[in-house]
Formats: C-alpha cells, structure tokens, sequence
C-alpha cells in the first residue's frame, strides 16, 4: 500500500519525511497510501457519477478557456461507472502538483481510520495533525469520507486557481505530464 514519495515536489517529499518521523517519535506509525495523481487519473474519478451531458459541458468550457490539455483528459476518460469521489476536475487538484499525500494510522499492523479511538491514550490522527502544523503543512479534514483523516497539503490554497490562472495550469499540467501525450498532442493509453 505505501506509496512512492518520489512523486511528491522536494520540498514536500522533505516535510512529509520529517512529518512522518516526528509522528513516530510520539509513538504514532502513519503509512503514505495516496500521493500525486495524473490528470488522466483525475479525469477518470472526475467523471465518475457525471452524465454524458455534464463530461461534454466540462470539456466544452475548458476548451473556451484556452484549456485544450485539460479538456482533453476529461474526454478520454469518458464516462465512468462508479460513486462520486471528487468534484475537482485535472489540474486544479494539488495532487497533479505533487503536493498533497494521504495517510493512514496504522495499529497493530493495521490500518486504523478512526479519527475517535485512542490506543495508549494517542489518537493517532490528531497527532498527525498537531505534527502537521509543525511542519507548515495543511491538515484537511473530512469526516464524511471514510478515509478522510489522513490528508495534508503542502500549501494552505485550497486550489492552484487560487495561485495560477486555468490556462497557466492548463500548461503546466501539459509540461509535467507530458508523457501522456503522443508526438502529435493526443493522449496515449496508459
């Protein structure tokens, strides 16, 4: 389940690395399980639980806005089956910067998603938090989502549209991943 840390920006590798150890000085064992995503991945979970009508929509808007990149990972992803798990389209997810990683407290050599139980008087999620804030990372909490303890972020912005405009992200997404593009700017099967 861990994942590889590589993928985060350095200077967000680091502070997790230190965020990490300092969770273990307290006694608390929290395993990296969600790091970056592509924005094909995005795309995919973006448009799980959206009609053909909405997917169209999207990619129509993002083409108006000089968000061709974008616009063309939510079309190649299509329509998917599945449960709403994002309402954040490619590229505007800190995860495509490499910025955002989640993580789990594990107990006993297991995974532990109560942000309630305590084990030698330690929850080890609020830990993570108190750590986190240490460190000059972001601690997001969702209670609804069942794995919604584990998530910090490099910045406090809870959008890069709050730092870029669409078609500066619209470029970066395209040079950072631009191993998902064929010599003629169509998307390649992963």
């Amino acid at each position: 389940m861990t994942i590889d840390l590589d993928e985060l920006v350095p200077e967000f590798r680091t502070a997790v690395g230190k965020l990490l150890s300092a969770c273990e000085d307290e006694g608390v064992f929290m395993e990296p399980y969600l790091g970056s995503r592509n924005p094909l991945e995005q795309a995919r979970l973006w448009c799980q639980s959206r009609t053909p009508r909405q997917i169209n929509q999207e990619i129509k808007n993002l083409r108006s806005m000089g968000a061709d990149f974008l616009a063309l990972c939510i079309e190649w992803a299509g329509e998917q089956d599945g449960p709403l798990v994002t309402n954040v389209i490619p590229g505007l997810s800190w995860r495509q910067w490499g910025e955002t990683v989640d993580c789990v407290w594990i107990v006993d050599g297991r995974e532990e998603w109560s942000s309630n139980i305590r084990v030698n008087g330690l929850n080890g999620y609020r830990i993570y938090a108190q750590q986190a804030a240490i460190h000059g990372l972001t601690y997001d909490e969702d209670p609804k989502r069942r794995n919604g303890y584990g998530h910090v972020r490099l910045r406090s912005l809870s959008s890069p549209l709050q730092v870029y405009s669409l078609e500066e992200i619209n470029e970066a997404m395209k040079e950072r991943f631009y191993y998902l593009l064929d010599g003629s700017s169509n998307l390649i099967q992963l």
